[in-house]
Order: structure tokens, then sequence, then C-alpha cells
């Protein structure tokens, strides 16, 4: 078993080609830990988000915080504390701040790669 304190993870700012603006990660469950999951605090600056792009596996996310968007080529949904979003493998998807907040969530996922 391991437990994970959020404040005692600190937080990659390294800027990367899937966000629009500003973002952070704390990767809480890594790959060096577990060989099955991933989970990941993701912390979007106001209006950042990222780009359309897929998964080969499977990811769930769990708002904490803030408002945010998230959405498919053809769909397009406002989400919020609370909200949870299923992505399957290979669906093409964007998910991130609303212009007017920042937004944090949990992802949770099987291992895999991001394609954009």
């Amino acid at each position: 078993m391991q437990v994970v304190k959020l404040d005692a993870v600190k937080p990659d700012t390294t800027p990367r080609p899937l966000f629009t603006g500003p973002v952070s990660r704390q990767n809480l469950v890594a790959e060096d830990v577990g060989k099955g999951i991933r989970v990941s605090m993701i912390n979007f600056s106001k209006g950042a988000r990222t780009h359309m792009h897929t998964h080969t596996n499977e990811q769930v996310l769990y708002v904490i915080s803030g408002k945010g968007v998230a959405g498919t080529e053809s769909e397009h949904h406002e989400i919020g504390p609370g909200s949870v979003v299923y992505i399957p493998a290979g669906e093409r998807h964007y998910h991130g701040a609303s212009d007017g907040s920042a937004m944090s969530h949990l992802s949770i996922a099987t291992p895999g790669k991001t394609e954009m």
C-alpha cells in the first residue's frame, strides 16, 4: 500500500505541446508504483486546455475544483466539482479550464500513449 499526500508532491510545470496554456501535473501513482494504473492531479490555469487528442488507454477525469470543459468532435460539456468524465480508448477529445476559471481534476488511467 502507498499513501500519497497531494501537498507532498512537487508540481511539474514543464510546458507540453498537448496544452494550450499553463498547466501543472502532480503524479500521485506513477508507472514506477502502479503497473496497471496512473493517477495524476492536473491543474489548468484560466482558459488552459488540451488540444484535441486520443489515448490508447481508457481515462477517467474527476473534477476537484473550478469550472471546466470537456468534449469530443461532436459534444461539448461544462464540468465542475464532482463531475466524472469517462473517455474510452481511441476517442478524440479535449478537456481543460473554462475561460474565466482555473480547474483541477484527477486523471485516472490505465497505461497507454497519448497522440495528438
